[in-house]
């Protein structure tokens, strides 16, 4: 019985996590996600008590799964670097585009303490993450010895910010992704060492495709 309960719960986060980003979570009523599922209300209110918990579940559930596939890049020591550094960039890039609209701009507009907790993770998870590989690369040469780990990572954080700023896809023809795929390309040619940079641009072209 508890197997055939896990399954289920697995299986409506796995679904609500769907619609939500698709829609956002305020668009998203509890009576579709259980017509959806094909379950009655009941059932799914014997689960999750509120949509609020679903969100917070779906959220919690996004950034455990993210976290241990962004350290397990940057942790692998069986995969070169550039390989690595070119996973990292199109995973994000990915994370990124999922949290522009419209879920992200419902998430700041109507749950805020959810939006907080992401913006942890942004700091906790992907921006240590990103300057643990930066100061590898300066170590390896694949980065330019004069780069600052610490201002390259401002710099990120910066961008990344702004990046989930729902006001700014709604002014420009371009999705998240198309935005942050540019931003690495054009930052990585400047720190990247001659010899890494014809390396790394095509390995990002082959993990993208």
């Amino acid at each position: 019985m508890k197997a055939r309960d896990n399954k289920l719960k697995t299986r409506i986060i796995d679904s609500t996590s769907r619609l939500f980003f698709e829609r956002g979570f305020s668009r998203v009523s509890m009576a579709q996600l259980a017509s959806d599922l094909g379950i009655s209300k009941k059932t799914l209110y014997q689960h999750f008590p509120s949509k609020q918990a679903l969100l917070y579940e779906v959220v919690s559930n996004m950034m455990n799964e993210n976290g241990k596939i962004i350290e397990g890049i940057v942790n692998d020591r069986g995969m070169d670097f550039h390989r690595k550094l070119s996973r990292l960039m199109n995973h994000i890039s990915g994370l990124v585009g999922r949290m522009a609209r419209p879920f992200g701009e419902d998430l700041r507009r109507n749950a805020p303490e959810m939006w907080d907790e992401i913006d942890r993770f942004r700091r906790e998870k992907i921006l240590l993450n990103f300057r643990k590989l930066l100061e590898a690369g300066i170590r390896q040469g694949v980065f330019r010895k004069d780069v600052d780990p610490q201002l390259m990572t401002l710099m990120f954080a910066t961008l990344m910010q702004n990046m989930v700023d729902p006001k700014l896809f709604s002014q420009i023809p371009f999705t998240a992704a198309q935005v942050f795929e540019t931003i690495v390309e054009v930052v990585f040619r400047g720190i990247l060492t001659e010899p890494a940079r014809i390396n790394f641009l095509k390995k990002i072209k082959e993990e993208s495709k």
